[in-house]
């Protein structure tokens, strides 16, 4: 495994400091397995959100912002990213996803630090209390009458229609797939 991604967002200061992460041992999946033992990151704390996917939607966007402003990611940072210049420049992005919650609230969260709006869509039977969580963070979150693939497929066609920007954490065709973007898939409307 590359330890890249993480250098690239150490570089954004004061964006994504999460403190330790607690590693969880597994013993009796371990011995199940015969494995010496498992020992798994608790990522559920991460930026406060108790919400595992906060990381990906975040460096989802922060790749997308980087490649905007012609930047390397590993010199673009947080402050940069919040001055009066690069604002103008970003105000007016649109970021929207599907989701049955964790992913959502991270890309919530992150477009929320930027000061950038975000557009949640939820299938049908998602938990209201998760779409709350969204909403908390300026998003506006719909909880469609579609299944969780239609929803995806609903979150693709407005991003194309309105020229908005797709971070989707499943793989659809006709996504850009990015290697780099560790979960998250991106459309680009500018492609």
């Amino acid at each position: 495994m590359k330890a890249w991604g993480t250098k690239c967002w150490h570089s954004i200061k004061n964006f994504l400091i999460t403190g330790s992460r607690r590693c969880v041992s597994w013993k009796f999946l371990s011995q199940r397995l015969g494995l010496g033992s498992i020992h798994i990151k608790d990522e559920a704390q991460r930026f406060g959100l108790n919400a595992f996917k906060g990381l990906g939607g975040s460096y989802a966007m922060g790749k997308y912002l980087a490649a905007l402003l012609e930047r390397d990611i590993n010199t673009l940072s947080f402050a940069e990213l919040n001055s009066p210049v690069i604002k103008a420049r970003i105000k007016d992005i649109v970021f929207v996803t599907a989701t049955d919650g964790n992913h959502g609230r991270g890309v919530a969260w992150a477009a929320e630090q930027l000061g950038l709006r975000a557009v949640v869509y939820m299938p049908k039977g998602s938990s209201p209390v998760r779409a709350q969580n969204i909403r908390r963070h300026g998003a506006e979150c719909t909880i469609t009458e579609l299944n969780y693939d239609d929803t995806v497929r609903l979150a693709a066609k407005t991003a194309r229609e309105q020229g908005w920007v797709l971070l989707q954490d499943t793989a659809l065709a006709g996504l850009r797939a990015d290697p780099h973007m560790d979960h998250a898939r991106l459309y680009d409307p500018r492609c």
